[in-house]
């Protein structure tokens, strides 16, 4: 190559960008990164060491800032800004009142730029909102509009954005917003965007109060439902894959007005039960009282159902138990059994708050059989006409989008219209419809959402307990011979065999009265998933794969147990105790019968 080709080249190349390697581009980025650590390690000590001094002034506003607008996640820098503000505004106390309040005003509107800088970095720090909520109520006249239209800026970039969200019901809160208007501005975002879940969701809590349903059979007023309707079959027919409306569907049509509150007055009990052990030998009686209820509640509110009084003149007082107290994840519970020492005189009970007080049958317990037959299918609750006709309506939508998906073969959109079209039939014929139901659940389950298998699945295990406990055997049902009667006293026995069930959670709400279960040629793995079946004195799990009497100790009436055969070691001392008191250990494979 001759020299002036070589000059040209050089020439040419010198003005050729170089493109940095792989291994630079990493050393590059290495070293920017440690430059960058340096510096705000030496800022972070230098505002540290100014704190130790007590030096909270505006050199420490100005090192806070510099940092927190690019990482506003570190809550001390926020904390150490209002120390350093409410410092400053007490020394405004020699000016004017006017002055003063014109002064704060400005640092504080200031403060909200700072923050406003540092969300742009991070939109979702909790530190940044909650700091900026504080110094908006500092403000001496506060523009409520503006404020919920920065707020609006901020969900245009991400409507979902729930720290947005909360901020903003503050501040409607504060500014003594009106529900009318927050629901014209949900309107406003939905119809911007059928996707937007937040608003869809901000509309269940605008919606009930303001417009209720006067008869108590809908959330709503008829005419606000059929009116939300609309908008809702909008946005099924306009993007049916996505979540949100749907959600919302199930919120407003699939389950009545009291379903939809999870607090005490919706809760009902379903059944008490005692057992009293004979006295000997001058020793206090002791009793144990078994209380189920068809939702989880706190052990304070017992007694808002049940009150035991005794015959010394007291009246018992629910408490925890030593496994209660050992159990650090204990909150609530489905069902309770307590121990009670000393003579009891009389129990009244009450199914719901809104109930009277009746003085039960101690030896006969009480079993709500309207809710525990609604639970479990066995007799359902009459539907409204005004939500039957709005269920249909769903359901008719649901059918439609159904067959033009089929046809378009897109198979992966058809899981919202096809899980509310199965729930749509839960809620209005769950026996009559049973066979529809659990084909559309296993379709799903195999071929339009196996991420979510598992829960399908279980869904298709509660449905058939519920199947098994219609079927009659010499013309009674299942679940009427568990609560048949010998001697005055329930009989207690329930045999579930060969339903392929991974799990019992959906027999909690008979656990007050199962004393006899058969659960032969099922799929349980342990002993755990018995602890509300305190009552157990007989229990057949032949043929499922336990492997360890772990959790044996849960069952502290247990008289019989049948099982494969497995070892008996490596157990706790609760447990190892508790199985040396059962009277007779069957095992499977040796069909052995062990006197314990």
């Amino acid at each position: 190559m001759g020299k002036e080709m070589k000059d040209r080249l050089k020439e040419k190349m010198h003005f050729v960008k170089k493109v940095a390697t792989t291994e630079e581009q990493k050393l590059k980025k290495e070293k920017e990164k440690t430059g960058k650590l340096k510096i705000y390690c030496k800022l972070r000590d230098r505002i540290f060491e100014k704190r130790m001094k007590g030096e909270l002034d505006e050199e420490m506003l100005l090192l806070t800032a510099s940092l927190l607008e690019k990482n506003p996640d570190i809550y001390t820098f926020w904390n150490i800004r209002r120390q350093v503000i409410n410092l400053l505004s007490m020394k405004l106390s020699e000016e004017s009142e006017e002055e003063n309040t014109n002064r704060k005003d400005r640092i504080f509107r200031s403060e909200l730029l700072l923050t406003e800088a540092s969300l742009k970095a991070n939109s979702k720090s909790y530190c940044a909102w909650f700091y900026r909520l504080w110094c908006f109520k500092q403000l001496s006249n506060p523009d409520i509009a503006e404020e919920l239209a920065a707020c609006e800026k901020f969900l245009k970039l991400d409507g979902r954005n729930f720290h947005c969200w909360d901020y903003r019901r503050e501040i409607a809160r504060f500014g003594s917003h009106s529900a009318e208007e927050e629901l014209k501005f949900s309107d406003r975002l939905i119809n911007a965007n059928f996707s937007n879940y937040s608003s869809w969701h901000y509309r269940s809590s605008l919606l009930p109060s303001l417009f209720p349903d006067t008869e108590k059979q809908l959330i709503v007023d008829r005419q606000t439902l059929y009116n939300e309707y609309r908008k809702l079959e909008n946005a099924f027919f306009t993007d049916p894959e996505d979540q949100s409306a749907w959600i919302f569907a199930e919120w407003l049509l699939l389950s009545d007005e009291k379903g939809k509150k999870y607090d005490i007055d919706s809760v009902h009990l379903l059944g008490l039960m005692f057992d009293f052990t004979p006295c000997k030998y001058n020793r206090i009686a002791v009793s144990y009282l078994s209380v189920t209820f068809d939702r989880a509640i706190k052990l304070t509110r017992i007694s808002d159902f049940v009150v035991v009084k005794m015959k010394n003149g007291d009246q018992w007082t629910p408490f925890k138990n030593s496994e209660m107290v050992d159990n650090r994840t204990f909150r609530a519970s489905n069902s309770y059994r307590f121990e009670i020492d000393d003579e009891i005189a009389e129990c009244h009970l009450r199914p719901s708050l809104g109930e009277p007080y009746e003085i039960i049958d101690m030896e006969q317990g009480y079993v709500n059989f309207d809710q525990i037959y609604h639970i479990y299918h066995i007799k359902c609750k009459p539907v409204s006409e005004a939500r039957r006709i709005i269920i249909e309506k769903l359901m008719d939508n649901c059918q439609e989008l159904l067959n033009e998906l089929k046809v378009e073969q897109k198979k992966e959109i058809l899981k919202w219209p096809l899980l509310t079209y199965t729930f749509a039939i839960l809620e209005l014929e769950p026996i009559k419809m049973f066979s529809t139901i659990l084909t559309n659940l296993e379709e799903l389950a195999t071929n339009v959402d196996p991420q979510r298998c598992e829960m399908y699945e279980e869904m298709v295990m509660n449905l058939r307990i519920n199947e098994k406990l219609r079927q009659k055997i010499d013309n009674v049902q299942r679940i009427d011979i568990l609560f048949r009667k010998v001697d005055g006293h329930f009989v207690g026995k329930m045999k579930l065999d060969n339903l392929g069930l991974k799990s019992i959670d959906h027999l909690k709400y008979l656990s007050s009265f199962i004393t006899r279960l058969d659960l032969t040629g099922n799929k349980l793995t342990n002993l755990c998933i018995f602890e509300p079946f305190r009552r157990l004195t007989h229990l057949r799990l032949f043929n499922n794969p336990i492997t360890s009497f772990k959790g044996i100790s849960m069952l502290p009436q247990l008289d019989y147990l049948s099982v494969i055969e497995m070892a008996m070691n490596d157990l706790d001392i609760k447990d190892d105790f508790a199985l040396k008191k059962i009277r007779m250990l069957e095992f499977e494979e040796s069909g052995q019968s062990v006197k314990m």
